[in-house]
């Protein structure tokens, strides 16, 4: 046997790491299989009174109507428990004292005394007889040959799969009323009237032979059962956690069909109870709720000896309290086997190490070898040697996705970068719908402050303008940095910069400068192998994963957030650094009082999805997220949602070491285990108890269907357990109209039709691909230009030309046209409510002309996105951009200047301070591959941001001019356009363009001018040029002098540059001209020869005539 020898001699096995070999002993260390398979290999009958293994030869089991039943679990209390001297359960007193563990002294003297058996067949050709020993031995197993093997406490593991399995099928079946799972049928009855146990229960004769049988406290009315289905229709999963159970409710004839044994693992922890609690009275649903609990703290990833101790108090509490409720046949062997759980946990550990998921799953496997349904073994077993062959020359692919290094379905993007703790997530969103969207500047700025106070580098920044402020007692102090922290943490990073200071570090520099306003919207994101969606998408979907949860602070206190995923953002930064955030609505968790929108009870917690939270302050980083799935509460009814924590298979919470901090509150659970064991208040004990509902017509059934129902059971009839785990529930009816449908489909013709339909479709789809596709621009502010120049310069003469030309349609159509967005964002209860629609470009629409907006930058950074950076050439003989991203660049460049800028009371670009300065040649830098000499680039840049931000000023200046004309300054100061900041807009009005100071120095230069009587005056031009002083392409008081646009002038208006492509064209012409002459005098030549050559042949065929 090779148990023997691998555990006497051990075999010859080779260490690589040492290079050398070794002689290799091996165990055997226990046993996994179903309960009929436990019986097979360990020798005991798994059938009749003594079914239970570690029960032997005591057995708690009783002989009932149709079955034997495995009840009188009191014998398990300690033995002062009041249940024992109770007559509810059975009728009697029970004074028996067991122990849960079996003795291996035990065993070996039963073994002992086992008759000799000779295995094989009979030579007379009959079945022998099975003969038993004493109590329930008929065979003694092999494996008792293995030296190690008497000695073991844990030999053969009771499968907590099947286990799980019966128990739920049981316990929905019975409280359903399901044929052939229902354990309260009208014998199960008679168990009752026999033991003289809840008489409310008995069946009444009637005086026509009928039989009245009441409604049992459990069980549903027809009503509710379909309240029941309804509520399991609706159930979604997180992705990868259980199978989608609303295909398994079948409401035609009321049953629950093709369950597999992990679908009722998890409908039986978490479904059920939550399901029932709105159909059945509160001791059955406090029932359910703690079978779940303790199959959950069973099937934990961690478990304590202590923790599993109080685990065997609990199951015998919790199958007590279910014999003072359901019937004597409800227990059998399999529920009865749920007691010894626990005592193997303590020997053997965790139950992923123990129970049959995986073998099942490699059964499966197997299964699906068989390609011969006439030779199964044989399909199997040349399946499995081309699997081993191809995966032994899989490993020597390099290069190659093979099963062996094929990433996980929920991959992220791996190992965390160096850096900011904000730039260092790993999550990777997916499903991308708006490639660059622009967002408001106060949904930005809430994003980025959520990021400044979330980075623990920045804590002592926060400290430090706390000191400067000198905040006074009574103030909010989140708040007051909220509003001023990222300004001045901003000024005082970049003056760091200008400093050449080693602490403002480039990913500091880059956080503190903020986000660029064009983002990129998802709807879904991994992250840590977790999938999440948003709420639009999992509308869509049969999964649910845009429930989301998230530690928080609320009034000092820690607290736990709940609600959905609405949105999933990326906002990039400068120096490509980049930050997904994802945009919650919060349910109100807060309110607990009498119109509380959370209810809290023992097991589960209710929400009120409907109500609103924290909406000034939606987002979370996606590290922070910890996913969660939400099931209609049936007892509170719409729109009360109970919420359930998610721990995914594959991810691991693993502590560090010397963390302090407790587990208790951990209540995060997995598709098939939970983290840890949950605290769960112990079991009430009651008395008096209702068995019988009162809001429910009996059931009258007549003698016959008595007499009828199990005709075929014996008393003494054995019950055997059937292993059906691998072949669902088949609805015969469902079937059967299957094949009559598919009857009347083929008489019909329906596949040539469909064969027909399917042509055309196919032509169909052919033909609309050769169509060219009218795609629209998602772009509010983009009007197709006549030109179809899409990056046409904002500062150009038209744009203002029509600004002022829309001003003469008269004052009363001034007003209609301010956009919504320049009115101030409601409030609700003192918290912001954000919109993350597009602006619109200007607050001022014309009637007559519908008009391009302000270039935004968008097409810039769909370019980048596709190509990455953009080419622009500086020649040494000009100083300015040339090709085809010249225009590109200074239209970003001026993009850049308005929204980077937040005062703009500056006169010219040079007196712009550096620190703002080197944030937006940076992101020039990030987008563009400026080639050329450093000094030149960067002073072309300077001109042509001096030139964008004196138009934009300009243009600001005319709208406040006909804003003023037509409703006054204060309407005016009010209501800024949409294509500034209300601080840009605030700080024109109270700066430059307020300023009279300028007026008194043109009353001086005129006044001294004037002292001469025979001087001529001044005109305003001059005064301005006498008080501005002369600059070179400026006409002083009416700005820039008439000129082409920046596109022209940064590619023709250096007249050397303009010469040398003259020339150019000159060399070219030439070269054309003399091409030309060429050809021609070749053409000359062959027409010479074919003449020649025409003639000699007539000249020929003379001849020979």
């Amino acid at each position: 046997m090779e148990l023997k020898e691998l555990w006497q001699d051990g075999a010859l096995a080779y260490d690589a790491s040492s290079s050398m070999t070794f002689q290799m002993h091996a165990a055997l260390l226990w046993t996994i299989h179903d309960y009929p398979g436990f019986g097979n290999v360990s020798g005991w009958r798994t059938k009749g009174y003594h079914a239970c293994y570690t029960c032997n030869d005591k057995p708690y089991s009783e002989s009932l109507e149709s079955k034997i039943g495995y009840t009188n679990h009191r014998g398990y209390l300690p033995v002062d428990h009041p249940w024992r001297k109770s007559r509810a359960f059975n009728g009697k007193i029970e004074k028996r004292k067991r122990s849960l563990e079996l003795p291996v002294q035990t065993i070996q003297e039963q073994l002992e005394k086992m008759p000799g058996i000779t295995l094989g067949k009979n030579p007379n050709g009959k079945r022998p007889r099975e003969l038993i020993g004493e109590p329930n031995w008929k065979k003694v197993s092999i494996l008792y040959e293995l030296p190690y093997w008497m000695n073991k406490k844990l030999r053969h593991n009771i499968d907590v799969m099947h286990v799980e399995k019966n128990i739920s099928e049981s316990t929905f079946g019975t409280m359903l009323g399901i044929d052939g799972k229902n354990k309260d049928t009208d014998k199960a009855r008679m168990d009752l009237k026999k033991m003289n146990i809840r008489q409310d229960l008995h069946l009444k004769e009637r005086p026509d032979g009928s039989y009245v049988k009441p409604q049992a406290i459990f069980s549903l009315t027809p009503k509710e059962r379909d309240g029941f289905y309804e509520f399991l229709k609706s159930v979604k999963y997180p992705d990868g956690y259980a199978a989608n159970i609303s295909r398994s409710v079948n409401t035609r004839n009321g049953r629950l069909s093709g369950l597999k044994s992990h679908d009722c693992h998890v409908l039986l922890q978490r479904v059920l109870p939550i399901g029932m609690r709105g159909f059945v009275d509160k001791d059955i649903s406090t029932i359910l709720f703690e079978l779940g609990s303790f199959f959950q703290d069973l099937c934990s990833r961690s478990l304590r000896r202590s923790d599993l101790e109080n685990l065997e108090d609990r199951i015998v509490l919790i199958l007590c309290k279910l014999e003072k409720f359901f019937p004597p046949a409800f227990f059998d062997v399999m529920v009865h086997l749920a007691v010894h759980l626990p005592r193997e946990a303590i020997l053997g550990g965790p139950v992923q190490y123990r129970w049959m998921y995986p073998i099942e799953r490699f059964l499966g496997t197997l299964k699906g070898y068989v390609s011969n349904r006439a030779r199964p073994e044989g399909s199997i077993a040349e399946a499995y040697i081309l699997k081993e062959c191809i995966t032994f020359c899989s490993l020597y692919l390099d290069g190659i996705e093979t099963v062996h290094n094929r990433k996980e379905r929920n991959e992220d993007c791996g190992e965390c970068s160096t850096g900011l703790t904000v730039f260092q997530q790993t999550a990777r969103p997916t499903g991308l719908i708006t490639r660059n969207g622009e967002l408001s500047r106060e949904f930005c700025d809430i994003a980025h402050w959520y990021l400044l106070y979330n980075s623990p580098e920045l804590q002592p920044y926060l400290e430090k303008h706390k000191n400067v402020r000198n905040i006074s007692i009574g103030e909010d102090i989140t708040q007051i940095q909220r509003q001023e922290f990222p300004k001045w943490f901003k000024e005082h990073i970049n003056k760091l910069r200008v400093d050449g200071s080693l602490e403002a570090t480039d990913q500091l520099w880059s956080l503190a400068n903020g986000p660029n306003l064009l983002v990129k919207k998802y709807s879904a994101c991994i992250v840590n192998g977790v999938r999440f969606h948003t709420r639009d998408l999992d509308n869509r979907r049969i999964s649910q994963n845009s429930g989301v949860s998230a530690e928080g602070d609320h009034e000092g206190q820690r607290h736990d957030f709940y609600g959905h995923l609405g949105n999933i953002w990326e906002f990039e930064y400068m120096l490509h650094n980049k930050v997904v955030l994802f945009q919650c609505e919060w349910y109100n968790t807060g309110n607990t009082g009498r119109k509380r929108t959370i209810r809290t009870e023992t097991h589960c917690t209710s929400i009120d999805v409907m109500s609103r939270w924290y909406q000034n302050d939606p987002f979370i980083l996606p590290s922070q997220a910890k996913q969660v799935f939400y099931l209609p509460d049936t007892k509170a009814g719409e729109p009360w949602q109970v919420v359930q924590c998610v721990q995914h298979r594959g991810v691991f919470d693993v502590p560090e070491i010397g963390d302090e901090e407790s587990n208790d509150h951990m209540e995060a659970n997995d598709a098939f285990q939970q983290e840890t064991i949950t605290n769960v208040v112990p079991i009430d004990i009651q008395d008096n108890v209702q068995y019988c509902r009162d809001d429910v017509e009996p059931e009258v059934i007549r003698e016959d269907e008595i007499m009828a129902e199990h005709r075929d059971d014996d008393e003494n009839e054995e019950h055997d357990i059937v292993d059906d785990d691998l072949d669902p529930d088949m609805d015969y009816d469902i079937l059967a109209r299957i094949k009559d449908n598919q009857e009347k489909m083929k008489a019909l013709g329906l596949k040539q039709m469909t064969s027909v339909m399917r042509q055309s479709s196919l032509l169909k789809h052919a033909n609309a691909k050769l169509k060219r596709v009218t795609v629209e621009i998602d772009d509010d502010d983009y009007v197709p230009s006549l030109s179809g120049d899409d990056n046409a310069d904002e500062s150009s003469s038209s744009s203002m030309h029509e600004d002022i030309e829309m001003l003469d349609h008269g004052g009363d159509s001034l007003a209609p046209h301010i956009l919504e967005r320049d009115s101030p964002t409601p409030q609700i209860h003192g918290e912001v409510v954000l919109s993350t629609d597009t602006p619109s470009s200007s607050a001022v629409v014309s009637t007559s002309k519908r008009t391009r907006g302000l270039t935004r930058g968008i097409g810039v950074q769909t370019l980048v996105d596709k190509e990455g950076k953009l080419s622009v050439p500086f020649p040494q003989d000009y100083c300015a951009p040339v090709g085809k991203n010249a225009c590109k660049l200074s239209s970003q460049l001026g993009v850049l200047v308005r929204t980077s800028m937040a005062d703009l009371n500056v006169c010219r670009w040079s007196k712009v301070p550096d620190s703002i300065k080197q944030p937006i040649m940076q992101r020039i830098e990030d987008q563009f591959d400026l080639q050329g000499e450093a000094e030149k680039i960067n002073k072309s840049l300077n001109t042509s941001a001096g030139r964008r931000l004196g138009d934009f000023k300009t243009k600001l200046r005319i709208k406040y001019k006909a804003i003023v004309k037509e409703k006054g300054k204060d309407y005016a100061r009010s209501h800024p356009p949409s294509i500034c900041s209300p601080e840009q807009w605030i700080g024109l009005i109270d700066g430059i363009w307020s300023d009279e100071d300028w007026l008194e120095e043109i009353i001086r230069v005129q006044e001294e001018h004037l002292s001469d009587p025979n001087t001529i005056p001044l005109t305003p031009e001059e005064v301005s040029v006498r008080i501005l002083k002369p600059r070179s392409g400026y006409v002083k008081g009416l700005g820039m002098r008439p000129s082409s646009s920046l596109k022209i002038m940064s590619s023709s208006t250096s007249n050397a540059y303009v010469r040398q492509l003259e020339e150019c064209i000159v060399e070219l012409q030439e070269a054309n001209r003399r091409q030309e002459e060429e050809r021609k005098k070749e053409k000359e030549e062959r027409e010479k020869e074919k003449e020649e050559r025409i003639k000699y042949e007539k000249a020929t065929s003379s001849i020979i005539d």
